[in-house]
């Protein structure tokens, strides 16, 4: 197992809040099959989150959301971040929502747009 030491503590934080906010299973966030969008999403929003506000490394972001490798972490993020400038009305609910969970729990929204605004 690699170690990543204290700032796994945020990471699993940032993970749970996911989880939690989407009201599945750890194991389905874990899995490596496809349960349609009902783990899919919550891994990019993961991946989004986990890299803008805690500037998580995408091998880390991947090992940490079932071993995935580093192109599917930057396939989420700019297949997220995309979405999220182009509008979409069900990707921008969640993402705002959980800007605002995240902000209650003590970080700034302004990362996560800066690197919304600025991904590709």
């Amino acid at each position: 197992m690699v170690e990543f030491g204290e700032a796994e503590t945020e990471i699993n934080s940032v993970k749970n809040t996911i989880i939690k906010y989407f009201d599945i299973t750890e194991e389905d966030f874990l899995s490596k099959r496809r349960l349609s969008d009902a783990n899919v999403w919550p891994r990019y929003f993961y991946f989004l989150f986990g890299r803008s506000l805690l500037n998580t490394s995408l091998f880390r972001l991947g090992y940490t959301s079932g071993n995935k490798d580093h192109a599917t972490v930057t396939y989420g993020l700019v297949t997220l971040c995309n979405l999220i400038k182009a509008g979409d009305r069900a990707i921008n609910y969640h993402y705002e929502n959980l800007l605002d969970i995240f902000a209650k729990k003590g970080y700034l929204k302004s990362i996560t747009r800066s690197f919304v605004k600025n991904r590709i």
